[in-house]
């Protein structure tokens, strides 16, 4: 469902204008309208036959013969996925998944592995999803005996490396840390959790906590328990002689004991979803996502044909009545459609949905269900049927135009215990069906007033309160921190006292009254920064017009120049490909990082509270370590000198790519300007490791404001 909507939505902002007008514009060069075209009926899918054979540990074996290239293609499918997985441990499936392939096994690692399938022009990829995992691989026909064994081997014995353990870690909280980047993959993630309950594998998503909890012999426990022969289904398809690859694929397999223990019941689902209205606030957008559904059922119910035409006629493609309806002619949506909500495994999510203006999301909403309370109410014509009927066969026919295509459909509907003949069964009630038979299966399965509306967008824009639509639940989408690990006694008043006289002393040590009298800092510089594994050289010149005016110019590598600009509320950025407004999250930092600025924090000390934790050796150096609670700025520490009372090292929780970081910045070198002790270098480290130092070679106090640079281009 998924993956469905996320392709329409990127079809239909891609071609919708380019297809609304085909038929006008074709008509217009004398050629014949496709749509008034005829053509002769499809014939029956004829599915090429396969062999199957059960090896004696339960290992079911397909093989399919095909000599049209030289290449084999491996694949099994694993009766394992994320439903299994410890709520508590959200996330182990995928992870698994992951290093299960890039961690390679203990005869030949991961990077190893890498390098020798590249030498023969090969991959072998893995993936453990919600339901199922696989694995898949192709070879050269000269290098399939060696492929084979490479593929059972890396199924069979996963290294599971702590490095690559790690390196999945932190691919798994960049996701999490960018959950919420856009609006359509939190309206359809939380509309899931709606439906299947947020205690649900079909439902919950990884958390920081979850992931962080995550161990190597998690792992291994996992894999042992679920990846076994009696749980797998294996292929072979291409340019084979099946016998020899049937006694290949024994001597690979064939001594591998099946599993003893049961495999866990699947989770259930309860009987169907919630209804309402559910609100997520999305700021920065201009547009509104909006989902209207309830529960689906699966593959195997006796109206899953009809299901998938009255899915065509209602919201799939450019002929569909909401797209005619909502687009087309009333011009109310960027995007509209719709999803079957028909699972293999367990009941889908039956959905339709919008992209819409802000300023149009009420109307746009009730327009959608008036289309769906129509398909409900109404019998649909012929036409519409016949059309309907066209597209989902021809479908079929570029769907399954290959054997390896073919062998892994059967493939699926074998693990989900399917018919064989399921796929030609399917063909056959779609051509059977009339109006009568959708009519009555989309009154059996669509029913718009249990139905539930999820938007996500700024109400601020909308066009009118949401409350018209029915009573609405706001939704919290904000992402969880991980708890900390870092301990802090309850302050005592002895601590707090003792916190505002290192503080003190640090005012003195920085120049006191001076730093009053400071308006203004102009500094100018060259560093260095890591990115995504590369080191970048900069130069930076910066203008603090204090307290709230900043201005900064970054230039990457010689050539690549940024220039950014905050003040109270706001701020943009300047980057080779535009101008951008500060977005939220961004001006929410930048007012931390002003609360964090010696230069305001000291003379404004009054305004925070300061709590001593004693003394402390921080790399060499004997501190007065000293802790800012209540300032919003999480776990908040400030190393002060113990000799000279000027600010060490500072660490505090902040967000990262990857999530949630400790920082650790390192002031040095600290000079007189003005009578103001400034540092004319300074470290950075996220989570311990190198992030970005600067050497100052120029710091001015006091110097006039050139407004220009405030001005946005």
């Amino acid at each position: 469902m998924k993956a469905r909507i996320a392709t329409i939505l990127k079809a239909t902002a891609i071609l919708g204008v380019t297809l609304a007008l085909a038929g006008t514009a074709v008509a217009g060069k004398g050629f014949k309208d496709p749509r008034e075209m005829e053509f002769p009926p499809l014939g029956e899918i004829k599915a090429p036959q396969a062999e199957r054979h059960v090896l004696d540990n339960g290992m079911v074996v397909y093989l399919m013969e095909d000599h049209e290239f030289p290449l084999v293609d491996f694949r099994a499918m694993v009766r394992v996925g994320s439903m299994y997985e410890p709520e508590a441990l959200r996330g182990l499936a995928d992870i698994t998944g992951t290093v299960l392939r890039t961690g390679g096994t203990a005869d030949l690692p991961g990077d190893d592995l890498d390098v020798h399938l590249e030498s023969m022009g090969a991959y072998i990829e893995a993936n453990i999803g919600d339901t199922d995992g696989s694995v898949g691989a192709s070879f050269l026909s000269e290098n399939a005996t060696e492929g084979l064994r490479l593929m059972a081997d890396l199924i069979r014995n996963p290294a599971f490396p702590d490095e690559k353990i790690d390196l999945a870690k932190v691919d798994a909280r960049t996701g999490i840390a960018s959950r919420n980047d856009e609006p359509i993959p939190i309206a359809m993630r939380e509309f899931r959790k709606l439906m299947y309950g947020e205690h649900s594998p079909y439902g919950w998503h990884t958390e920081y906590e979850t992931i962080e909890a995550i161990t190597r012999d998690d792992l291994v426990a996992f894999h042992g328990q679920f990846f076994r022969p009696d749980q797998m289904i294996f292929a072979a398809s291409g340019d084979i002689n099946p016998d020899q690859m049937l006694a290949q694929i024994k001597e690979a397999f064939g001594d591998w004991p099946r599993g003893t223990a049961p495999i866990p019941p699947d989770p259930s689902i309860p009987d169907q979803g919630p209804q309402g209205v559910y609100y997520a606030e999305k700021d920065g957008v201009t547009q509104s996502t909006v989902l209207f559904g309830l529960r689906g059922t699966v593959a195997s119910d006796p109206d899953y044909a009809a299901l998938q035409l009255v899915n065509q006629i209602l919201g799939s493609g450019f002929s569909s009545r909401l797209v005619n309806e909502i687009r087309t002619k009333r011009g109310l949506a960027y995007a509209v459609g719709s999803g079957p909500g028909t699972g293999l495994h367990h009941p889908g999510t039956w959905v339709c949905y919008l992209l819409v203006q802000g300023d149009s999301t009420l109307v746009a909403t009730e327009a959608m269900r008036l289309e769906v309370e129509r398909i409900v109410s109404e019998p649909i014509s012929e036409d519409e049927i016949q059309a309907a009927k066209d597209i989902l066969l021809n479908d079929l026919v570029f769907e399954l135009s290959s054997k390896r295509s073919v062998l892994r459909r059967k493939m699926r509907y074998e693990f989900y215990d399917y018919p064989q003949d399921f796929l030609e069964s399917y063909q056959r009630n779609i051509r059977d069906l009339d109006a009568d038979d959708l009519l009555a299966a989309a009154q059996r399965h669509i029913h718009p007033e249990q139905m539930a509306t999820f938007v996500v967008g700024f109400q601020d824009d909308f066009d009118g309160p949401l409350a018209e639509l029915g009573e609405v639940t706001e939704i919290d989408i904000t992402i969880p921190e991980p708890a900390s690990t870092l301990i802090i006694p309850e302050p005592t008043m002895d601590a707090l006292e003792a916190g505002r006289a290192v503080v003190d002393d640090a005012y003195d040590a920085h120049g006191g009254p001076a730093m009053e009298r400071v308006d203004t800092i102009k500094e100018s510089g060259k560093g260095q920064m890591s990115a995504m594994g590369q080191q970048m050289n900069f130069t930076l010149e910066t203008l603090q017009d204090l307290p709230d005016r900043s201005y900064a110019k970054i230039v990457i590598g010689g050539m690549f120049t940024i220039e950014r600009v905050g003040f109270e509320g706001g701020g943009w950025t300047k980057t080779p490909q535009g101008v951008m407004d500060r977005a939220p999250e961004e001006i929410e930092e930048a007012q931390l990082e002003k609360l964090r600025t010696p230069m305001l924090f000291l003379p404004g000390r009054d305004g925070l509270t300061w709590q001593s934790l004693g003394q402390q050796d921080f790399e060499g150096v004997l501190c007065d370590v000293v802790h800012v609670p209540d300032s919003g700025i999480k776990e908040w520490l400030c190393y002060f000198d113990a000799s000279t009372h000027q600010l060490h090292a500072m660490t505090y929780r902040s967000r990262g790519q990857t999530g949630p970081i400790t920082v650790t910045e390192l002031p040095r070198n600290y000079k007189k300007v003005e009578g103001v002790a400034m540092p004319f270098a300074l470290e950075v480290r996220h989570d311990g490791e190198p992030f970005l130092s600067l050497e100052n070679d120029n710091v001015e106090i006091n110097v006039p404001v050139d407004e220009a640079l405030f001005q946005k281009p």
